[in-house]
């Protein structure tokens, strides 16, 4: 292991850190059922930015499930008095999990990158 490719690293995986404590605040805000269930799609957001940053390929096939799942998310989060404007208000619960599974997603996204840019793994 690369001791000046670790030291390099340092500053992202600080932020990767922070931004996963910001995980628990979030869960504080509204039920773990409905804040958990957005933030579980932070994986989708990773694919996505691998998809726009590091032009990896996906299939049609992906696409489609990635909109499915994102639909089917934010459809089962919601709460079933979802025509009530509190739960759609800005700062409440669910624009917090969505920021949360955005940021998280980010953060799974810089992971992956610096460890492919810095082979920190590699023998």
């Amino acid at each position: 292991i690369n001791p000046d490719a670790i030291i390099s690293i340092l500053p992202l995986t600080t932020l990767v850190t922070v931004i996963f404590l910001i995980y628990y605040y979030v869960i504080s805000l509204g039920q773990v059922s409905f804040t958990g269930t957005i933030i579980s799609m932070a994986p989708l957001i990773t694919v996505v930015l691998s998809i726009l940053i590091l032009k990896e390929q996906s299939t049609i096939f992906q696409k489609i499930a990635i909109g499915l799942i994102l639909m089917g998310s934010i459809f089962l989060a919601l709460p079933e008095k979802a025509s009530n404007s509190k739960v759609l208000k800005a700062g409440s619960w669910f624009w917090w999990a969505i920021f949360a599974a955005v940021i998280i997603g980010f953060a799974d996204f810089l992971i992956k990158h610096l460890i492919n840019q810095t082979d920190v793994y590699a023998v």
